[in-house]
């Protein structure tokens, strides 16, 4: 602070400060303002956020309407149908190969991964940096059930 309002301000991009103009107000200050705008609009009341009544369930392909967490299970199983296809082509699995095929983020990998181990599909993991063995044959397909156990 260098007095009367003016302050050097160190921004990240650039390697030296910047003279700057700022205010201060104290809590009293502020205080005061705040109960002005509260005495002023104490009638009014707000409006509605923009998301609130939204709709909670979607629309799917065949056009039923569906909850968010029938949608996400409908949605984890094609993705493991995917995951599945993915492993049997490199013949093995880690959680960075569904990463880049999927294109989805580490948590729903690892979560896939798990989810895979858990219906016997691949091995437990060996050693660092290597491919999750796959324990399924090369032509096996999942029956239709098989996701909802």
């Amino acid at each position: 602070m260098l007095g009367r309002g003016d302050m050097l301000f160190l921004p990240a991009d650039l390697g030296k400060p910047v003279r700057v103009q700022g205010a201060y107000d104290s809590d009293a200050e502020v205080e005061r303002v705040v109960r002005f705008w509260q005495e002023r609009y104490a009638d009014e009341r707000p409006e509605p956020a923009p998301w609130e009544g939204m709709v909670t369930s979607l629309e799917v392909g065949s056009g039923r309407s569906v909850s968010r967490g029938e949608f996400e299970e409908e949605d984890e199983e094609t993705l493991l149908r995917e995951a599945i296809e993915i492993i049997k082509r490199h013949r093995g699995a880690s959680t960075s190969l569904l990463q880049r095929k999927l294109r989805i983020g580490y948590p729903k990998a690892a979560r896939l991964i798990d989810r895979l181990e858990e219906l016997g599909i691949i091995g437990p993991p060996e050693a660092s940096g290597r491919l999750r063995p796959l324990l399924i044959p090369d032509n096996w397909e999942p029956p239709p059930d098989w996701f909802r156990r």
